[in-house]
This record gives C-alpha cells, structure tokens and sequence, in this order.
C-alpha cells in the first residue's frame, strides 16, 4: 500500500505553513484526506446552528470540488465548560454536530468524524475549560483525539486507495 499524504494543521502551525509555502512556492500540498474541525469559536447566543453547519459543509464542498481533495472529514465540534462559552454553547455544539452528520450523508467525499469519549464529562478539558487536556503529566484526552483522527484516515484511506 502507498502511503497517504496528511497534513493536521492546528492554528499554531498556519503561520509555518504560510511561510512554507512562500520560501518553497508551493500552493498546492497534494493532499489526500483533509481532515478539520472548525466552528467552535463561531458560537454565540445568536447562532443558527443549522447555517453554522452549511457554511462548515460549504468549506468541505470546496475542498473537494475546488481544490481537489479526495477525501474531506469534519470533525465534531466540541463541547465546553460553563464559564468558558455563551450560556447556551453546548446546546449550539450537539445542534451543529447533529447538522454536520445528516448533512454530510449524502455528499460523497465529506465525512463527519465523531470523536468518542468527549460527551460524558468534562475531564478532557484543560484548565481554561476550552482546549483538550495535555500537559507532562496527563495527555490522555489529546492521545485519544489524535487516535480519532488517525482512525479515520485509516477508515478512509480504503477510499482513496482500495485494496
């Protein structure tokens, strides 16, 4: 089996990328999957879940039908502590995630990815109640999120190239 070309990019690594892509005048990395999980800092007390999730979907479509990637995945938004978000955030979270799954069904190309063990509780957060747990000492929820997303780029990857 080839191996996949992946990229995770998280908001630290698009200043890197940027300049990547200048110094070696790239503007294209030839993924295969895209794997992304936006919209959390989208909510608020006014938000329409169901366009919040269309616009998520439109990003996906584009991807795919624009630039090319094969395989797109939506990960879930994910949930917050309390005093971290809007009142109603969690609520606007389960909605959104509910939108992007049904919405994703019929596209072919764009996936939803549900991450497990992120709904019970709220043990997976860090201090500032926002961001996955990952310190020295306890890095479990980030591992376990990594994981997720390795899954399913293994999950997809019988897409891209089966066997």
């Amino acid at each position: 089996m080839s191996i996949l070309n992946v990229c995770v990019i998280g908001h630290s690594y698009i200043r890197r990328l940027r300049d990547y892509c200048m110094q070696t005048e790239t503007d294209n990395l030839n993924l295969d999957p895209e794997v992304f999980k936006i919209g959390e800092n989208d909510i608020c007390e006014s938000t329409n879940s169901e366009k919040l999730a269309r616009d998520i979907i439109s990003v996906g479509q584009y991807l795919r039908d624009g630039v090319g990637v094969k395989v797109v995945i939506i990960g879930q938004l994910i949930r917050r502590m309390q005093f971290a978000s809007c009142q109603n955030f969690n609520v606007f979270v389960v909605q959104t995630n509910e939108h992007l799954k049904r919405f994703a069904e019929p596209l072919g190309g764009i996936y939803f990815l549900g991450h497990r063990g992120f709904w019970k509780d709220f043990h997976y957060l860090g201090p500032d109640g926002v961001h996955l747990l990952c310190t020295p000492a306890e890095d479990q929820p980030m591992r376990k999120f990594r994981r997720s997303i390795r899954n399913a780029m293994i999950l997809h990857s019988k897409v891209l190239r089966p066997v």
